[in-house]
């Protein structure tokens, strides 16, 4: 794989829009075209492709499928459908939601040096794409750059590169907590990343049940220079104030939503091994301080 340093996330940006990971809800398309000589085709050839949230790739205007998340990246081999000169690999990347967006994608060829996706990607709003925007002779001159925004192993979306080793380790920021255990510091090592892995959870696609559990496990290591900063906390924040209030003031916090049960589970599971004070088992669920809210107060668990 190119070194993290080089390959980097990208996404389409309007003119006067910031280059950060934040962006709206939609499609955006985008196109990265590349040469090959005649008597340089490869016998093989890769594409390796991540991206927050959804992609639907074509090779030359060939659908070659569709494409969710980064973890692992997918790696799709597309040599059969090259050809010598001009070739295009067509992106119709989704964001789902106003949420961080990037693609993150190269092409490894064997005797080639890789085709990265970065400045020379051409990129616009899915909603200005002609119905012929995947096809390799489509001219898209009038196209913006593609917008890099953050380095492959940067970013709210963590590691994913690494040593042949170990695939998934991390490069971890010094401000995360480190245990300490003489004798014992590889397995400490394993402890941390664990740890840093929940840190980088994307909190906001948690089922309502989970948040209970998990969102502490996350957080309490988050020790950005700024709240404001956190992936981890807006991720968190984002989730909470889309969670329906009940009359009463609670907050459904069920196992899991779907069209049999709009709340979740029929009923709330109890925890007995938790009672409260006055002696009754605990719900699962929580209530809120203040209405839900931009500027609402923090929730007690």
């Amino acid at each position: 794989m190119a070194r993290s340093g080089v390959l980097k996330w990208i996404w389409h940006k309007e003119p006067g829009e910031p280059a950060t990971t934040d962006a709206p809800q939609g499609k955006v398309l985008l196109r990265r075209s590349f040469d090959i000589p005649a008597d340089q085709m490869p016998e093989r050839a890769g594409l390796v492709l991540g991206v927050d949230n959804a992609a639907e790739v074509f090779v030359n205007g060939q659908r070659l499928g569709l494409f969710r998340g980064w973890k692992p990246l997918a790696r799709e081999e597309i040599g059969p459908l090259l050809r010598p000169g001009r070739n295009v690999i067509a992106v119709e990347a989704d964001n789902t939601e106003a949420s961080p967006a990037g693609l993150l994608a190269m092409i490894e060829m064997p005797g080639h040096p890789p085709v990265l996706f970065d400045g020379n990607t051409k990129s616009a709003l899915a909603a200005e794409g002609a119905s012929d925007w995947t096809d390799p002779d489509f001219d898209d001159a009038a196209w913006a750059s593609a917008t890099a925004l953050t380095p492959a192993d940067g970013g709210p979306w963590g590691r994913v590169s690494g040593p042949v080793t170990n695939p998934t380790k991390q490069n971890i920021p010094e401000n995360i907590p480190t245990f300490a255990v003489p004798g014992f510091e590889k397995e400490m090592d394993q402890m941390r990343q664990i740890l840093f892995g929940h840190y980088r959870l994307d909190l906001s696609t948690l089922s309502a049940f989970n948040i209970q559990w998990v969102a502490p496990a996350a957080i309490w290591a988050a020790l950005d220079a700024s709240p404001a900063d956190s992936h981890t906390r807006a991720s968190l924040r984002a989730r909470l104030l889309s969670m329906r209030e009940m009359k009463d003031g609670y907050v459904s916090s069920h196992q899991h939503e779907g069209l049999g049960h709009s709340e979740g589970w029929p009923f709330p599971m109890l925890n007995p091994l938790h009672p409260r004070a006055d002696g009754e088992a605990m719900a699962a669920g929580f209530k809120k301080q203040s209405p839900i809210s931009q500027k609402a107060k923090p929730y007690q668990f």
